[in-house]
This record gives C-alpha cells, structure tokens and sequence, in this order.
C-alpha cells in the first residue's frame, strides 16, 4: 500500500517524467519504428493522460483526502498538461507537431479518470 503519511505523490511525479519524455524526446524510443494501426497514437495518448488523472485521484484516494473539486482540478490541469506538451513539441523544433487530435485523446484520457474517480467518490460514501 502507498505511503498514508506522505502527501508527496511519487507515482504521479513518476508518470508527469515519463509523459515529459514520450512526448518532448525527438526520438524517446530510439531509432525503432513501431508499427501501429492509424490512429494508435491517440489511444497511447489517452491512456497516458488517463493515468495521470487516475494516479492522482489515486493517491489522494489512498490518503482519504480525494473530493470532487480535487478529481475536477486533476483532470483541468492533466489537460492543461497535454495540451501544453502539444505546444512544447511544436515550439522546440524537435521534428515534433502540435496536433489538435493528440488534445482530445489526452482530455479524453484525464476526463474518463475523472469520472473514475467520481464513481469510487460516489460508492465510498454510500457504503457508508
């Protein structure tokens, strides 16, 4: 079980590094080319996204501290997020682009963890 004392959230931290390199690398799987179907990148998005909601959530879940304003800023500011790596990626020139499709799929992502999220909120409580 995670830490109960510790409000420092070390998986989310985890997951935000790892966001930050599968997005802003201009190579973050080296040189290999990976084969997907067309549009898998947008599901691998959306599951990145709804990890960094969900972790969140989770971990405030874990420290009896989640509400529904926390679950709503959690998803606002994993969406912010993406769509700030969007704007990185074609600001620095790193042979990436900004892809309007690549905000949806994140928001997409944080918005399901969210509702996650109000689910385990809603049951918790009228278990009660």
């Amino acid at each position: 079980m995670l830490r109960k004392v510790s409000g420092f959230h070390a998986a989310t931290f985890i997951i935000v590094a790892v966001i930050l390199w599968l997005t802003l690398a201009p190579h973050p799987v080296g040189d290999r080319r990976i084969f997907l179907f067309p549009g898998a990148d947008k599901i691998v998005h959306g599951i990145m996204f709804f990890t960094l909601a969900a972790s969140y959530c989770a971990e405030e879940y874990i420290l009896g501290r989640l509400t529904r304003i926390k679950v709503w800023c959690a998803a606002a500011a994993t969406m912010m997020f993406g769509a700030m790596t969007e704007v990185l990626q074609d600001r620095m020139h790193i042979g990436r682009s900004f892809e309007w499709a690549d905000i949806l799929a994140d928001t997409t992502g944080a918005l399901s963890a969210a509702l996650l999220a109000l689910y385990f909120i809603y049951k918790s409580r009228s278990s009660n």
